[in-house]
């Protein structure tokens, strides 16, 4: 009986979480500098992107860099908005990684409120100055499609799918009634 117990509680436990890709166009989680969309020259610099898959946002990768080592000049903040421009998630006072003319790595930024993205919608991720004194830079060269673009890479999290009640309430009776005759048959 315990292994039946165990075995329905298997078959019964809820979804599994797995990691993927929601988009991704960067050629390298590291870049050398190339030629960057000043985000400190303009208000912002932005990049759209078609959600691949549906999926919770879990954390975006992006190559952001700071002309300046030290705070307020390497500060940006990151907004994700989708095509009717409603905001998703914004991130404040994010850090910028200084260029030193080496290799760079990119920043990831985790989500909070871990919004769903859903295939084939359009969403855009907005950076802009944190501050006046910000200098800050959107590397535009780490980008696998096009070259002229900023490179992004999203990633979240997709629950497996959970099968109808009917489907489950069907089993748990078959294995219920077989529990039932093993048991009646090591009685006799």
């Amino acid at each position: 009986m315990k292994k039946l117990i165990i075995l329905l509680y298997i078959i019964l436990l809820p979804s599994v979480v797995h990691a993927t890709v929601i988009f991704n166009n960067e050629l390298n989680s590291t870049y050398v500098l190339g030629s960057p969309a000043w985000v400190e020259s303009w208000p912002s610099a932005s990049e759209t992107f078609i959600a691949g898959i549906t999926a919770n946002l879990t954390e975006i990768k992006i190559p952001i860099f700071a002309l300046q080592a030290n705070p307020p000049f390497d500060l940006f903040n990151l907004t994700l908005s989708d095509a009717k421009s409603n905001i998703l998630e914004q991130w404040t006072n994010l850090e910028a990684p200084y260029l030193n003319y080496n290799v760079l790595a990119l920043v990831d930024v985790v989500s909070v409120a871990k919004p769903l993205l859903i295939a084939t919608n359009v969403y855009t991720l907005t950076a802009n100055n944190a501050n006046a004194d910000t200098v800050a830079a959107w590397e535009i060269q780490n980008n696998l499609i096009d070259p002229s673009l900023a490179g992004v890479e999203v990633l979240g999290t997709v629950a497996n799918s959970v099968p109808e009640p009917t489907t489950i309430a069907l089993l748990a009776t078959g294995l219920l009634g077989f529990a039932a005759k093993r048991r009646k048959n090591n009685q006799a």
